[in-house]
């Protein structure tokens, strides 16, 4: 599978489209389609790091270079031990809600 195929499949699976992964990266949905559709192959590094945190994979995933998408989460914080473990099984709508409540709640925490 390419990079570009794992784009679009994480973000389909996701249910993001092309323009909120543009807009959340800072590119043009023309870019997304160009790297998910191998247009534009050789994808600069901080793209392929700023779209594996919006699709909360690891870039090594998008790469090809592991078949684990998973990107780790601090295990010194047993609070974020538990969030990550029941936000797995939200569906991806519920993530999304709980997310946007979070953002909601603590605005200037959020650096994304």
């Amino acid at each position: 599978m390419t990079v570009g195929e794992r784009i679009r499949q994480t973000r389909e699976e996701k249910r993001i489209s092309q323009t909120e992964l543009a807009e959340a990266i800072q590119t043009t949905k023309q870019n997304i389609y160009k790297y998910e559709n191998n247009i534009i192959s050789n994808i600069p590094s901080d793209k392929i790091e700023a779209i594996a945190k919006y699709l909360s994979v690891s870039p090594a995933y998008l790469m090809g270079w592991n078949d684990n998408e998973i990107v780790s989460v601090d295990t010194s914080d047993e609070n974020l031990i538990i969030l990550n473990r029941n936000a797995k099984k939200l569906s991806p709508e519920k993530r999304k809600q709980l997310l946007d409540m979070a953002r909601l709640m603590f605005k200037e925490e959020f650096d994304d």
